[in-house]
């Protein structure tokens, strides 16, 4: 009774330590496949919205204030034009090397008359005055809101390009100012806008978008660049509002990079697909471009400009930003081969005869649970003759090496892939030869009591066999019954001296 109880709970404990290793094994197969649906799309678009929401709220921010700043200077040049007495002209400077006029040209003799740098091809003209005293006076505004610009240059141009004004001092042997700067665009052509500011009011969409310039290459440094533009109106123009000029801000490429390495994605200019979408024009001006577009997301500037961003999934994982999650998921993985591979061997094992590596009953009645369709087979069980005396006069161990050396005869006689060996018990082996023929698998037998007789220390081994044929509708536990009545008639006709 206790020998019982014990068998039937190894069989549970069995049975447990299996499910639990399938169970294991299962979870870790969901865990990768959450991580991976996670680093795939979660992560991506996690990616391009955090970018395109920390990007275009800069940009957001940068167009509200310089178009601000627009429709302040034109108030105050407004102011200015009409006021009474007029004002003065500054101190006007002039570079012979580059044949500049302008205020504040110079680094080692500032003029207090300007804010900023005005550059000019002729004498300074009133115009040119009053819009840079205007931006002064708004940027004292501006100042007066907190605000950061991660801008290159704030600088006015105006329509025939003929003079500048940069909003700080910045002499002449760092930037100097030439006709139409080099930039690929150009004012005149833009025409004029009736009714500017009732427009604005209205909340017109030309009024109040302002614009994006393409991406150039900047005449100073030589690096690409992108300009906001907002226009600034001479509001005081009896035939309508004319545009003065332009108020900019330049970005510079890297200076979008930056942005994206203090987001905390350092390699972002590898994988990042950025652009900006005109609504007005049905266009879009490119800033980064990596190829294939996943996740994408998108950020409303204003009822003009969308900021769209998104990710290449591939240049992604091979960047610095995509190694983590890459060492996640291989290491999920490992764990999940690990798994798998513990839950094989542990199967194998349990499959397995620990005593002479064959098969044993367990993989049988699962091989007859699964077996093909419409594959014949032919049974050969097999008994060794007169074991009980070697057990008997030499020990067991020594019945556990004749054991091991009929499992590799057997091994060494049948087709790997084709035909299984199994050991069901004692000194019983089964044999499944995949063939019809009979013949065969009497000729394998014949050459197993041939190298059995090799075993040596003064025994004779040898073993009986019978045969029966297993097709789909025979039961393999029927043909092993009939291949046993037959092994038994052979093993008594061998007993008694007759052939077979």
């Amino acid at each position: 009774m206790t020998s019982m109880v014990k068998d039937v709970l190894s069989r549970v404990a069995r049975k447990a330590e299996s499910r639990l290793i399938q169970i294991l094994v299962l979870t870790g197969l969901a865990l990768v496949a959450i991580v991976f649906a996670y680093t795939v799309l979660f992560r991506l678009v996690t990616v391009s919205e955090k970018v395109s929401a920390g990007l275009g709220n800069i940009l957001a921010d940068d167009m509200l204030h310089n178009e601000d700043l627009a429709d302040v200077i034109s108030l105050f040049y407004f102011r200015q034009n009409h006021a009474l007495p007029s004002l003065s002209t500054p101190a006007m400077e002039y570079d012979p090397q580059h044949q500049i006029y302008g205020a504040n040209l110079f680094a080692d003799n500032p003029s207090p008359d300007l804010r900023g740098t005005l550059q000019s091809r002729r004498e300074l003209p009133r115009q040119a005055v009053l819009i840079a005293r205007s931006i002064d006076l708004s940027l004292e505004r501006e100042d007066r809101v907190p605000h950061h610009h991660l801008v290159v240059r704030r600088y006015f141009l105006p329509v025939d390009n003929d003079y500048i004004y940069l909003y700080t001092k910045m002499p002449t042997r760092n930037y100097v100012f030439a006709s139409y700067g080099g930039k690929g665009f150009m004012l005149k052509g833009e025409g004029k806008t009736r009714n500017y500011f009732t427009q604005k009011l209205n909340n017109s969409v030309e009024t109040s978008a302002g614009k994006f310039s393409e991406i150039y290459q900047d005449v100073l440094t030589r690096r690409p660049t992108l300009s906001i533009e907002h226009f600034v109106y001479d509001i005081g123009d009896s035939s309508g509002n004319s545009v003065l000029g332009v108020a900019c801000l330049d970005y510079e490429l890297n200076t979008f990079i930056q942005l994206i390495d203090r987001m905390g994605y350092t390699s972002g200019e590898r994988y990042l697909n950025i652009d900006i979408e005109d609504k007005l024009k049905h266009s879009h001006i490119s800033i980064l471009h990596n190829g294939y577009v996943f996740g994408r997301a998108s950020f409303e500037i204003n009822k003009r400009f969308v900021f769209n961003v998104s990710v290449n999934p591939w240049a992604f994982y091979l960047s610095a930003d995509g190694y983590p999650d890459i060492l996640i998921f291989l290491l999920l993985v490992t764990v999940v081969g690990l798994l798998s591979r513990s839950m094989i061997k542990h199967k194998q094992a349990s499959h397995t005869d620990s005593l002479t590596s064959l098969y044993n009953r367990k993989w049988l009645l699962a091989w007859e649970k699964n077996r093909g369709k419409h594959v014949s087979y032919i049974v050969a069980l097999i008994d060794c003759n007169r074991f009980k005396p070697i057990n008997d006069r030499y020990g067991h161990a020594m019945g556990d090496d004749a054991l091991r050396f009929i499992a590799k005869s057997i091994q060494q006689n049948i087709r790997t892939g084709y035909d299984y060996a199994v050991r069901m018990g004692g000194d019983e082996f089964v044999i499944l030869f995949r063939t019809r023929n009979v013949a065969g698998a009497y000729e394998a037998m014949v050459r197993i009591n041939e190298q059995l007789q090799q075993f040596g220390h003064g025994i004779s081994l040898s073993v009986s066999y019978g045969f029966a044929p297993l097709s789909n509708d025979t039961p393999l536990i029927a043909a092993i019954a009939e291949a046993d009545k037959r092994m038994y008639r052979y093993k008594r006709r061998n007993a008694t001296g007759h052939d077979r």
